[in-house]
């Protein structure tokens, strides 16, 4: 595995009592050869992968969410996919809450039940991870593999 020769991409963690909190911030535009384009016009849907060691995961593997969020590239803003406007993207799924595995049952809304702390903690987290996954994945040549 080789890296990107330059990486448009600032990280800053913080420890918190909860763990970990980790911002990732790149300009929208950029002219980096493997930077992921991120365009105001466009809808972009984000999920979060997540590493944990305890599971044995190393070297880069990660577990993946089912789950995604809508990201609003003019505001920032996330939203559960069925609450954001536009067309039906023609996925296959209409159940609640952004469940791209097509089944019936999970939540049934975008919270679940949780409170929305938890959900505004979530949609900085996804839109850190995916970022930074996209700007990794193409840096690392992961269209070639």
């Amino acid at each position: 595995m080789s890296h990107a020769p330059t990486q448009n991409v600032e990280a800053h963690g913080t420890r918190t009592a909860d763990g970990w909190q980790v911002t990732f911030v790149r300009e929208r535009t950029t002219n980096g050869t493997y930077d992921a384009a991120l365009d105001e016009s466009q809808q972009l849907y984000v999920t979060v992968a997540v590493w944990n060691g305890s599971a044995d995961e190393a070297n880069g593997q990660k577990s993946l969410s089912y789950r995604y969020l809508a990201l609003d590239t003019e505001t920032g803003e996330l939203s559960s996919p069925e609450s954001g406007s536009g067309p039906d993207s023609g996925s296959g799924s209409s159940s609640g809450g952004g469940d791209a595995t097509g089944g019936s049952g999970g939540s049934g809304g975008g919270s679940g039940g949780l409170p929305s702390v938890f959900w505004d903690s979530l949609g900085t987290v996804v839109a850190v991870v995916v970022v930074s996954w996209l700007v990794a994945y193409r840096s690392l040549g992961g269209e070639g593999r």
